[in-house]
């Protein structure tokens, strides 16, 4: 499973576990089916947006 994740790490932007969050809160989730959720969700758009061949270009930190 982490290998699946860190696989669609060039295809997910960095706000977007924010977002994934904040879908998950206003389809009233807390807790762990919050996390599960948001996962579930980042999940999904990282694998469409692979798919599409969207990159989100990184940043590299000093």
């Amino acid at each position: 499973m982490q290998d699946g994740c860190r696989a669609l790490r060039p295809h997910l932007g960095p706000e977007f576990t924010d977002i994934a969050m904040s879908l998950g809160r206003s389809a009233g989730y807390s807790g762990k089916e919050l996390a599960a959720t948001a996962e579930a969700i980042r999940i999904n758009h990282g694998l469409r947006a692979k798919e599409c061949g969207h990159n989100y270009p990184r940043v590299a930190v000093d």
